[in-house]
Parts: C-alpha cells; structure tokens; sequence
C-alpha cells in the first residue's frame, strides 16, 4: 500500500483535534471583544450636557445663610458713605471698625493740631508785619497769639520787634509749611475715608462667596470626556 506524504502530513496537523476546539472558540469570543474594540476609538460625535451656570448659581445661593443670600453691595455703599463704618457693620466685618475709626481719628486729629499751629504762625505774623508808619500794629487782636508764639520760642518780645523783618520772613515761611501740611492731611482724611466705602462695597460682594476650609470634587462631562474638578472655596 502505498501512502501520500502530502495525506500524512494533514492527518498528522491540520485535522488534529485541538486546532478544531481552539478555532471553534476563537469563532465564539469574536463578536464579544468586537464592541470592546469599537469602543476604545474616541467618539467625536456625542453630545454633551453642560449643568447651566444659573442653576448651580442659584444652587449655591440656597445654601447660602439667610442674611448672606439676601446682602446688597449696594446698600453697603450707601451706608458707608453716610456713616463712617456702617458698612463694615452691615457687612458683620465688626474687627475692621478700630481701623476705620482708628484711621480717621489719627487724621482729624493731625489736621486740627496743625491747623492750630498754622493760625498762631499766621495771626503772629500779620501782628508783626502789619504795621503803619508810626509802629501801630494793623491787628491788635492778634497780640496774645504773638506773645504766646515768642514764649514758646524761648525769645523776647524786645528781641523779635528789633528784627521784625527776619522774624516776619521766618513765621511767613512758616505758616506756609504748615498750610500746606494740613491742606495734605484734609486729602488724606478724604482718601482714607473714600477706602473705607469702597472696602464696604467690594467686602459685600465677597460675602457670597464660602470662606469654610471645605473642599469640593466634582465630576462634570467634558467634549473630550468625563473629568474631575477639584474646588479649594477660599
């Protein structure tokens, strides 16, 4: 009998009973891991929802406190505009009153002394260099004020009425320094004061926002896919 090698060799490999099992699963896992590979391609066509910025606004004001929720920076303004502080009050931000007031007593204050002292320096100066032709002086009212100004600075009245000209020349200069300080400590008080609104009114814009040490995640769908926010409320 005579045998073909070609026959041998199929019946030895190809119609071995193994290779049949092996390819009758692989037919069966075929259309299960077809979805899965289909899958892993990006889908550039789905449609996402993004969460409408008004609802979670609204959201977030609902779980705001109750006196927060209904704050106005508005009125906020007005009320520090009227009354020094009263915004921070409106605002419960009572730990910023001793600057408020603490800002504007040190100013006032400052601009009355200097103010003081400006109009010694001025009165004691029109009572020196006002004067006619016989001596008299143009303002005799002012002579207290004179004598007061050459007390404090340790001469006699003798001394400065000999050297009226340099003594004039110097309280002129004088009083005009003043002047001008006190003039810079009004803009100051101003400035100062104009902060204390503003800080009113931008503090009210603020107290929306949660100031706890909480922290937040949230999971929001993306074009690209789905991503985490992680939120630090500051």
């Amino acid at each position: 009998m005579i045998v073909d090698r070609g026959s041998r060799i199929a019946d030895c490999g190809f119609q071995n009973p193994k290779f049949e099992i092996i390819g009758f699963f692989a037919l069966l896992l075929f259309p299960l891991l077809l979805p899965l590979a289909a899958s892993a391609q990006t889908d550039t066509t789905a449609v996402v929802v993004l969460p409408d910025p008004a609802a979670v606004e609204a959201i977030e004001m609902a779980t705001l406190p109750s006196w927060r929720a209904a704050h106005e920076p508005r009125t906020a303004l007005l009320r520090a505009a009227m009354v020094p502080g009263w915004g921070q009050i409106y605002n419960r931000q009572y730990y910023k009153l001793p600057f408020v007031y603490g800002g504007l007593v040190g100013l006032t204050a400052g601009a009355l002394l200097v103010n003081n002292q400006y109009l010694l320096y001025r009165r004691s100066y029109l009572y020196l260099a006002r004067r006619d032709e016989n001596g008299v002086p143009d303002f005799p009212e002012f002579e207290n004020d004179f004598e007061k100004l050459v007390d404090r600075l340790g001469r006699s009245r003798e001394d400065v009425e000999a050297s009226s000209a340099t003594f004039a020349s110097a309280f002129r200069a004088q009083r005009n320094n003043l002047r001008r300080n006190r003039d810079l400590l009004y803009v100051g008080i101003g400035l100062f004061y104009g902060l204390t609104v503003l800080d009113a009114f931008v503090s009210a814009h603020l107290v929306g926002f949660d100031v706890g040490e909480d922290l937040s995640m949230r999971v929001l769908p993306h074009p690209e896919g789905v991503s985490a926010t992680l939120h630090v409320r500051f």
